[in-house]
C-alpha cells in the first residue's frame, strides 16, 4: 500500500490537547485510507526533526505529506517541499493558519481532515528569503518591521485565549510608538526610499484569516511577489496611526501604486534594506537575525498542496 506522511504539531494553538490531536489523527488516518494511503505517523521531538522527515520523504517513498498544525509548521512543510513533486496536505490547528485560510482549507480541522480525501493538487507560488547566510522558503509573506514585532510580542498564552483577536490586542499596544527606519526597497532593480514602520514581501494571505482579505488579492498563482510599504512621519503615535489606516486601506482598495501613506508594488525579486536594522519574520516566524536586510525572490509554481 503506498504510504503519507503525517506530523501532527503539539505546540499549535488548538492542537495542544492530547484528545483533539488523536482525534485528528486517527480521522486523517481514516480519509487518507480512502485514498489508497497508508498514515505514518512519527512522533518529533524537534522542529529541526519534523524538517529532515518533511525533506527525505519523497526519498522514504512516501506518496503525500500531510501537515495538522499552525502556520509555523507549514512553514516547515513548505522549505522542505518546495521545488519537489510531492504534495502537501494541511490540516489547521494553529492559531491564524493564514495558508490554509488563503487557500479556502476549512478552519475546524476535523473538516479539513475529512477534506483530504477528495481534494485536489494544485501548484503555487512560493517566496525564497536569503539574508545573513541563511536561506528560509515561505508562502505568505516575509516582512521587516512592524508584523515582525507583533509576531515577537504576540504572547502564546493569549493567542489560545483569545485567537486571531490576540494580534489585534497587541498591535494596538504597538502602534502608537513604532520605531521609523529609513528604507531602501529594490523591486526588480528599480529602487525607491521612504521612512517606513513595516515593509511585507508577500505572496498570498488575508488580513484577518478566513475573514478579511484585500480587493486586490494577494494571489498565490500569478508568479509575483507584492511589495507593501507602510510610510511614516515625524510625528510620532498620529503618525504611525494614519500611516496604518492608510495602508490598510490601500490593501482593501487596490492596486500597484503609490499612495499617500503607504507603497504598493509587485515584482519577482525585492530587496529591503532599513536604518536602524529593523527585526525580520517569515511566515510569522521570527528569525534570529541581527535584522535589517534582506533579499527575497519568486518561486513560480513550485509547491503542490491539496485543495
Amino acid at each position: 500500500m503506498k504510504r503519507a506522511l503525517v506530523l501532527i504539531s503539539g505546540g499549535a494553538g488548538r492542537g495542544k490537547s492530547a484528545d483533539r490531536r488523536t482525534a485528528v489523527g486517527a480521522e486523517i488516518e481514516a480519509q487518507l485510507a480512502k485514498r489508497g494511503l497508508a498514515a505514518d505517523t512519527p512522533q518529533t521531538a524537534s522542529a529541526d526533526e519534523a524538517a529532515a522527515l518533511l525533506r527525505d520523504a519523497a526519498a522514504a517513498g512516501y506518496e503525500l505529506a500531510v501537515v495538522a498544525g499552525g502556520d509555523g509548521s507549514v512553514r516547515l512543510a513548505v522549505d522542505a517541499l518546495a521545488g519537489t513533486e510531492l504534495p502537501l496536505g494541511i490540516v489547521p490547528l494553529g492559531t491564524g493558519n493564514l495558508l490554509a485560510a488563503t487557500l479556502g482549507i476549512p478552519r475546524d480541522p476535523m473538516v479539513a481532515a475529512v477534506r483530504l480525501v477528495s481534494a485536489k493538487p494544485q501548484r503555487i507560488d512560493t517566496g525564497l528569503l536569503t539574508a545573513e547566510g541563511r536561506r528560509e522558503g515561505f508562502a505568505v509573506s516575509a516582512g521587516l518591521g512592524f508584523d515582525a514585532r507583533l509576531m515577537a510580542a504576540t504572547d502564546p498564552r493569549a493567542k489560545a485565549r483569545f485567537g486571531v483577536l490576540a494580534y489585534f490586542i497587541q498591535a494596538a499596544r504597538l502602534i502608537a510608538a513604532l520605531p521609523v527606519a529609513q528604507t531602501e526597497i529594490v523591486v526588480d532593480g528599480r529602487s525607491h526610499q521612504l521612512s517606513t514602520v513595516a515593509v511585507m514581501v508577500a505572496n498570498c494571505g488575508q488580513l484577518v484569516p478566513g475573514l478579511l482579505g484585500p480587493r486586490a488579492p494577494l494571489d498565490p498563482f500569478d508568479g509575483k511577489l507584492d511589495v507593501i510599504a507602510i510610510k511614516s512621519h515625524p510625528v510620532p503615535a498620529l503618525a504611525h496611526i494614519r500611516a496604518t489606516a492608510s495602508a490598510l486601506d490601500s490593501l482593501l482598495r487596490g492596486g500597484p501604486g503609490m499612495g499617500g501613506e503607504s507603497l504598493r508594488l509587485q515584482g519577482s525579486e525585492v530587496e529591503v534594506r532599513s536604518e536602524p536594522a529593523e527585526p525580520i519574520q517569515v511566515d510569522g516566524d521570527l528569525l534570529p537575525l541581527e535584522g535589517g536586510e534582506f533579499r527575497a525572490k519568486v518561486r513560480p509554481r513550485s509547491l503542490t498542496v491539496l485543495v
